[in-house]
């Protein structure tokens, strides 16, 4: 008789059944994923370029309109006269609540340029940035600070895998077996645009189109 102890369980699952109905088994997708991080905080580093081309990393916060992050910076600040003089920007957000190893939380690199919001669109914006920093009362309509929002060209999002089990193993081997790419393994760090600029932008226009369902739970 054949000692099934470790290989085929027979009848047995190989998966016990949730202990209650899950609410969302579907997983979200890339884009919603980088738009859950980008809502579930409202603080990041921006990424400027000075008059002499030289790169400013700034602590900023920040709104969010559509997905679009919504700036209120003084000109007074360095990147604020860093966005007057050039409007190609990046922010770095990292998820909440990390773990013991910082670099296995999930972040984002949202990349494009600014520009200072009109009309409607300036009302939304004022009112975006003030639902994720209501503090910004204090300053927001002061004659020196002014209102910016990214748009999105170009996203990247960096996770680290899990190690939860043989089976996801098994899963990665397939999925790059014969692609010309190594095999990774759980524990390594994994690049959603690894296909290069067109692959950001593709990534960009999904995450600009995504559906807020994976969106914020501040709201709740």
């Amino acid at each position: 008789m054949t000692n099934t102890d470790h290989g085929d369980p027979g009848d047995a699952p190989t998966v016990p059944p949730p202990l209650e109905e899950v609410a969302n088994p579907a997983r979200p997708s890339a884009a919603e994923e980088a738009r859950t991080v980008a809502a579930t905080t409202n603080v990041g580093t921006l990424a400027s370029l000075t008059r002499d081309g030289d790169p400013w990393a700034s602590f900023v916060t920040y709104g969010l309109l559509d997905g679009s992050p919504v700036l209120c910076v003084s000109q007074m600040a360095e990147h604020g006269r860093n966005l007057a003089h050039d409007p190609r920007a990046s922010i770095a957000i990292v998820a909440p609540n990390p773990p013991a190893d910082p670099l296995a939380s999930t972040r984002i690199t949202l990349a494009g340029y600014v520009y200072r919001p009109e009309g409607d669109e300036l009302a939304a914006a004022r009112e975006a940035h003030l639902a994720a920093i209501p503090a910004a009362h204090v300053y927001i309509d002061f004659s020196d600070f002014s209102l910016w929002v990214l748009r999105v060209l170009r996203v990247q999002r960096i996770r680290r895998l899990r190690a939860n089990g043989l089976r996801e193993r098994r899963v990665l081997r397939r999925r790059h077996r014969g692609s010309g790419h190594p095999v990774r393994r759980p524990g390594d760090r994994i690049t959603v645009s690894a296909g290069g600029r067109q692959c950001h932008r593709q990534f960009a226009a999904a995450y600009r189109s995504t559906n807020d369902q994976h969106r914020s739970r501040r709201s709740r």
